[in-house]
């Protein structure tokens, strides 16, 4: 089955790969990556707030209802370093947004079992014209165990430059970007990601 090209848009993005193949059935979840977001999964930045939405997915029930599903735990570290490279007023913010969604992903009907976690906070300066925000985000999932199930982990991520020199605050600028699909962690262990931006 072949799916649209991915679509980046400050107000809606859209993520579409290849699908993966599938893993035999083993006690805990399975952990064969899939290479396809979930039909019809779409992203969309709120510069004004800050916030950042999915839409297109529905969470799969069966699993939380399941009281033989094990918990899933793990953190997952996000870097956003960013650029700035525009001329922004003196006294200007910076704040980042992150989101993930993952755990099993069934890429043809959009359910997702696992869940789907956020992350907002402003960023530190770290020199000239750079700053960085940094977002540990632990995760508890209940994950069936099921024999032909693609997992993954979906990550978006924006920054924006907040100015509030005015009677009101006022976004300058913002950036909004989908990464790729990644690998879901392994139970009970970290991972890491680091993007860089340019505002």
């Amino acid at each position: 089955m072949r799916f649209p090209p991915t679509l980046f848009a400050l107000a809606l993005c859209a993520a579409s790969l290849t699908t993966a193949q599938a893993q035999n059935a083993i006690p805990a979840p399975p952990h064969t990556r899939t290479n396809q977001a979930p039909a019809g999964m779409t992203f969309s930045y709120d510069a004004e707030h800050g916030m950042i939405s999915a839409t297109g997915t529905q969470n799969k029930a069966t699993p939380i209802a399941s009281t033989s599903a094990p918990s899933y735990t793990g953190t997952v570290n996000v870097t956003i370093n960013i650029k700035i490279a525009s001329n922004f007023r003196p006294g200007t913010l910076y704040h980042c947004s992150a989101l993930f969604v993952g755990g099993e992903l069934d890429t043809d009907s959009g359910l997702v079992a696992g869940g789907l976690e956020t992350a907002n906070g402003f960023a530190r300066r770290t020199g000239a014209g750079t700053a960085t925000c940094t977002f540990t985000i632990p995760f508890a999932w209940s994950l069936p165990s099921a024999p032909s199930a693609d997992t993954g982990l979906v990550i978006a991520f924006g920054a924006r430059a907040v100015d509030f020199g005015g009677k009101e605050k006022e976004v300058s600028r913002s950036t909004f970007q989908v990464d790729g699909i990644e690998n879901l962690p392994s139970d009970a262990s970290t991972s890491s990601f680091v993007f860089d931006v340019t505002l």
